[in-house]
């Protein structure tokens, strides 16, 4: 699975993705870079 991020998002919002998924189970790899960030 990979969630794309739009450009301009905050901290707090990737972090809340982050926590979505370890409530689900699952754990992600953030990789960000110069216009996109990517949870995969």
């Amino acid at each position: 699975m990979f969630i794309v991020m739009q450009q301009g998002h905050t901290e707090g919002e990737l972090a809340d993705i982050l926590e979505q998924l370890t409530q689900m189970g699952f754990s992600g790899h953030v990789s960000q870079g110069v216009e996109r960030t990517v949870v995969g």
